[in-house]
């Protein structure tokens, strides 16, 4: 008798130990369902929005170079993104962990660089015209365009700007020359700035401090700005001719560049950004409205996107 009453106090705890394995199986289960159901919910939120989900992370300045609004692409579609700054936001950055902005004075008289964090902090203090903020790849500085004469915060002209970099941990600065749109690129374990100056395209290589210009004709203004991958395998340039953009395969940095023509991009864009390496245009008309085109690595291109106000749009890289 001592021996059954021992084995049935052995066998009784056995159902009531694997209840509360059974219980988090099953709130497993349930959590797993329910995000199942909030990323179908948001996808079809999208769609009846037209925004596409591979556009996530896609942020636009609406505006021009003196002020605008700025705008993400996010799980919940096409948002507003609030900067705080003391004035009005020109232009933005946010890339390998470096958040910048060009803000112009609330007084409307000059333009600076901020960088953008726990703690704001003003890089700069001449309040010329600045635009075209880039990050290099090790987060280390920031390159920027920068109007010639004192009082100026825009001007179409390539001629009228200086490219510069600036070290955010040194604070030294490099004039580079002159030109417009900055972009950071790394080629073959190489860091690079590709900008476009009256005269053509212009790579610095950044350890050397060295420049070199391949000659291509242009008007002299900032439509005819080249744009480069992040890894230096493409760059589109604005045809002077037929007011489109050219895609091409770029085999060789140095000057020469080593361009091979894919095609040109139909229909004609408004500006073109590579964001890493996919390339985005933007385009207005008052036929169209304004709307986001994606172009493949072929050079053709799909609209994705119809922005909801109509006007000059720019996107970030």
């Amino acid at each position: 008798i001592c021996y059954d009453s021992y084995m049935e106090i052995q066998q009784v705890p056995a159902p009531v130990a694997a209840a509360p394995e059974h219980s988090k199986k099953r709130f497993i289960i349930t959590i797993v369902g329910v995000l199942i159901l909030i990323v179908l919910l948001a996808g079809i939120y999208l769609v009846l929005r037209g925004t596409p989900l591979n556009l996530k992370g896609v942020t636009v300045f609406e505006g021009d170079y003196i002020s605008g609004e700025l705008h993400s692409f996010g799980l919940l579609g096409y948002k507003d993104i609030n900067i705080p700054v003391d004035g009005f936001l020109s232009d933005y950055v946010n890339e390998n962990g470096v958040q910048a902005a060009v803000v112009l004075s609330p007084d409307e008289t000059g333009q600076d660089i901020f960088v953008i964090g726990s703690e704001t902090k003003m890089l700069t203090e001449t309040g010329n015209g600045k635009a075209a903020l880039a990050v290099s790849p090790d987060g280390t500085s920031i390159a920027y365009a920068e109007t010639k004469t004192a009082g100026t915060l825009f001007d179409v002209r390539l001629s009228e700007w200086t490219v510069k970099t600036l070290n955010l941990e040194t604070g030294e600065t490099w004039e580079v020359g002159t030109g417009f749109a900055p972009q950071y690129f790394t080629r073959d374990g190489v860091s690079y700035l590709l900008f476009t100056s009256p005269r053509g395209v212009v790579v610095a290589d950044l350890a050397a401090h060295t420049t070199q210009t391949s000659f291509f004709f242009n008007a002299g203004t900032l439509d005819y700005v080249a744009r480069i991958s992040a890894d230096g395998s493409h760059l589109a340039m604005q045809n002077g001719v037929t007011r489109k953009y050219d895609l091409f395969a770029l085999n060789r940095v140095q000057a020469p560049l080593g361009l091979e023509l894919i095609d040109s991009i139909d229909p004609v864009l408004e500006s073109v950004t590579f964001v890493g390496d996919t390339l985005y245009g933007t385009q207005w008309t008052e036929e169209t409205g304004a709307n986001l085109w994606k172009i493949s690595s072929d050079a053709s291109a799909e609209m994705v996107y119809t922005f909801p106000v109509a006007g000059h749009h720019r996107i970030i890289r």
